[in-house]
């Protein structure tokens, strides 16, 4: 029970991330830029969702 609080709340982070996005196009959200290791990123976001498929 434990593991699927931490995959949902990791879940949840990554979404509040990308839905970010459409705030700052609606100028709601001033954007701060750094630098991210995309690579790192999609394959945690994809990791995140294959295990949220798993326990479908």
């Amino acid at each position: 029970m434990f593991a699927r609080i931490i995959t949902s709340s990791n879940y949840t982070k990554h979404i509040n991330a990308l839905l970010q996005f459409s705030y700052i196009e609606s100028n709601q959200l001033k954007a701060h830029y750094r630098e991210i290791n995309i690579a790192k990123f999609t394959q945690e976001l994809a990791s995140e969702f294959k295990s949220m498929a798993k326990t479908l």
